[in-house]
C-alpha cells in the first residue's frame, strides 16, 4: 500500500478516536466516518460483482458496514440526546 492510499485510513482512525469520548461535540465528524465506510463497502461490493475479487476478500467489508450502520444510528441517537438535553433546560431547539 502507498503512503498516499494510506493517509486516508490514518486520518479516520484520528477522527473517529475522540468520537468515543464527547460523541455529541464530535457528531458533525461522523458524517464523513459514515461515508468513508460506505465508499469502501460500495467499492468492494462493486468489484465482487464483476469477479475482480474473491469471496473472501469480499468479507472484510463486513467489519466495515457493521460500523457504518452503528455511526448512522450512533449520530440519530447523539441528535436525539441534544434535543431533549436542550428541552429539559427549558429551550426548544
Amino acid at each position: 500500500m502507498t503512503p498516499t492510499a494510506a493517509f486516508p485510513n490514518e486520518l479516520a482512525d484520528h477522527i473517529r478516536l475522540p468520537n468515543h469520548r464527547d460523541p455529541e461535540r464530535f457528531q458533525v465528524m461522523m458524517i464523513p466516518a459514515v461515508l468513508e465506510k460506505l465508499v469502501y463497502v460500495i467499492t468492494l461490493t462493486v468489484l465482487y460483482v464483476q469477479g475482480r475479487l474473491a469471496a473472501g476478500q469480499f468479507a472484510l467489508a463486513g467489519p466495515d458496514l457493521a460500523l457504518g450502520i452503528l455511526f448512522i444510528v450512533s449520530f440519530f441517537r447523539v441528535e436525539d440526546a441534544r434535543r431533549r438535553k436542550v428541552w429539559s433546560a427549558g429551550y426548544p431547539v
